[in-house]
């Protein structure tokens, strides 16, 4: 099998409303004849991916991998022994370091966490960048894991910013074809989810790394739905719900979702559910007021009260 090599480019960028910080240029180098599966669940029939540093330790490299196993967790510890091992393939090195040992994996839901011991602080930006997304890439292509987040002596790792990097998945390291530029950006963002009662809003501020494929306003819907990820704040959204478009024009931003966006999943009211998305967007874009369509269509009404056929402005009063 031929293996697809990432390197990455190193460069700062500015970008307007709270986002910041380094931008990990990686550029795809697709030589794949096989190709393996890069959608989030695999079935039976599709092959299993794995991903180490290539011989230059400036990106990734795949060889593939007969995955055994029974349950999600089963495959998920099985993946994770075999990226400290050195793969066969063009001389390339284990994703996971030497010393930096995988001291616990649990799986809660989808979400697979991964404790890394403490020789993981040890490592510089381009090494840890490189282990965290060859051990996402990985794992997410088992069926029963979307996210993973990583901890060490079970606290989350954080950022250059001292923030919590929070849950993975494979968006934020999409790979490219052909010589196409990839690069991953560090963006602080002002969300709002519910408070423990689901009759008002908390403000969260959280540090997510992200493909500059994927635009501002659509990283912010991917976080709502995702739910938040400090404790006293509570999910509002069916995380269930697809993106099926978002933009912005003439300081209006259209989010268009699938029909799972109207099956309620938690107990809000339907104006803090709304308006996490509203105030969130307003707050981390250029719009000023927030379109919601369900399959292209504005005339809706959530929880059948709350009408959505016309943009709706920020809610300050709903913030706590």
């Amino acid at each position: 099998m031929k293996n697809s090599v990432w390197k990455n480019i190193w460069k700062k960028r500015k970008w307007p409303k709270q986002i910041f910080l380094t931008c990990i240029m990686l550029s795809l180098l697709m030589t794949t004849a096989t190709g393996c599966s890069r959608l989030p669940i695999l079935s039976q029939k599709d092959k299993t991916c794995l991903y180490y540093v290539n011989p230059e330790k400036t990106g990734l490299g795949e060889e593939e991998y007969d995955l055994q196993g029974s349950t999600a967790l089963e495959q998920a510890k099985q993946i994770l022994t075999e990226l400290k091992q050195t793969p066969d393939k063009e001389k390339m090195q284990p994703s996971i370091p030497k010393g930096a040992e995988v001291k616990d994996v649990k799986l809660s839901g989808k979400k697979l966490t991964v404790d890394l011991s403490d020789a993981y602080l040890k490592l510089d930006t381009i090494q840890s960048v490189l282990l965290r997304a060859a051990v996402v890439e990985s794992s997410v292509q088992v069926s029963g894991i979307r996210m993973v987040g990583f901890t060490v002596g079970k606290e989350p790792i954080q950022d250059e910013n001292g923030d919590a990097i929070g849950y993975l998945n494979q968006d934020n390291f999409v790979q490219n074809s052909g010589s196409a530029l990839h690069s991953y950006q560090d963006a602080t963002l002002k969300l709002y989810f519910s408070n423990e009662t689901g009759d008002a809003l908390k403000e969260e501020t959280v540090t997510v790394k992200y493909s500059s494929n994927v635009s501002m306003e659509k990283l912010i819907v991917e976080q709502i739905l995702k739910g938040p990820s400090q404790s006293g704040e509570y999910p509002t959204l069916n995380p269930d719900t697809k993106v099926l478009g978002v933009t912005v024009k003439e300081g209006i931003c259209y989010v268009n979702l699938d029909e799972n966006f109207l099956n309620v999943t938690y107990d809000v009211t339907p104006e803090v559910a709304i308006y996490s998305l509203v105030n969130s967007l307003i707050e981390g874009t250029d719009a000023s007021k927030v379109q919601i369509s369900v399959n292209g269509e504005t005339k809706v009404s959530y929880m059948d009260s709350l009408d959505l056929s016309e943009p709706l402005k920020m809610n300050g009063n709903l913030v706590q």
